[in-house]
């Protein structure tokens, strides 16, 4: 119970904060645009879902649901954005292309999952619309209750006050929502089937994976956009994955969701646990080396 008030929370806090109305402002360069989008959702799934086939081949494949999963999920949003404002990239396309991937995540995301992680590998018609309105619930409700209450509030002294907290609030729900997954798997005996050298196999497959979509993204974006800050732009935005969106939707997806199987939700979230540190110490290694010098 504490878990799924804990996701309508993350998503009602994201539809509050989500600068929707920015989108129209920043249409503009839509090669840009379609070459970042691309890469989030289609050319950096096919790299992720290679590592997931590879480990389903190896008889792993909770471990390969987990990197399935991964291959889904939209780009972050603050650290994108952070990483390309130090970077003197294009703030305003990084805004764009962050929330437009995130505002699209929330309807792809289980849609992927209900055509990829389904019984037997079609939907089950019983149990599908139940599933469905349990997301709507917990994610779709949520954020448009944040997106319709933002005008009322956003120029309300008291939320500009307050809205800086709202990550450590999402930060500590996160931490609940892996900490009761890492239990109920122990709980489970999740761990008994998977040994030390399928772990470190996983932290391999996520290291290659994360360091062979950041090079990707480079060295396409020369061939393709001329615009130096819009280069950096798409090395930030294209190539991360969502911890703050992806944790909470993979909790009401798979947490005692039937018509996706028994995967367990711990080894669900292992891959975007690996990827999601070690995108962060990329970037921060790549920052200076990629960074414009100032005007």
């Amino acid at each position: 119970m504490l878990g799924k008030a804990g996701i309508m929370v993350i998503f009602f806090l994201q539809g509050l904060s989500l600068k929707t109305r920015e989108l129209a402002a920043g249409i503009q360069n839509l090669n840009v645009h379609a070459f970042i989008q691309g890469w989030i959702f289609l050319l950096s799934p096919l790299v992720l879902w290679s590592a997931g086939i590879l480990l389903r081949n190896m008889d792993l494949p909770g471990l390969a649901a987990g990197f399935f999963y991964l291959g889904l999920l939209p780009t972050t949003i603050s650290s994108a954005v952070a990483f390309t404002s130090a970077a003197r990239g294009n703030v305003a396309s990084a805004i764009f292309n962050t929330t437009f991937s995130n505002m699209f995540g929330v309807f792809w995301v289980p849609a992927g999952c209900l055509l990829l992680f389904s019984v037997g590998g079609g939907l089950q018609g019983d149990l599908l619309g139940p599933l469905l309105l349990k997301l709507a619930w917990l994610i779709l409700f949520p954020l448009a209750a944040g997106q319709l209450l933002r005008p009322l509030i956003f120029r309300k002294p008291v939320f500009k006050a307050v809205s800086p907290s709202f990550k450590y609030l999402n930060h500590g729900i996160i931490l609940f929502i892996v900490f009761t997954a890492f239990c109920r798997s122990v709980l489970d005996n999740t761990w008994e089937d998977v040994s030390p050298l399928s772990l470190l196999l996983l932290l391999g497959l996520t290291l290659g994976a994360v360091v062979l979509i950041h090079s990707g993204v480079w060295l396409s974006s020369g061939w393709i956009l001329a615009d130096p800050a819009e280069r950096v732009t798409a090395l930030f935005c294209a190539s991360q994955k969502t911890l703050a969106a992806g944790a909470p939707m993979a909790m009401a997806i798979f947490a005692d969701g039937a018509a996706l199987g028994q995967t367990s939700l711990s080894l669900i979230l292992l891959p975007l646990l690996c990827y999601h540190p070690l995108q962060l110490f990329l970037a921060a290694f790549l920052l200076p080396r990629v960074q414009r010098p100032g005007t």
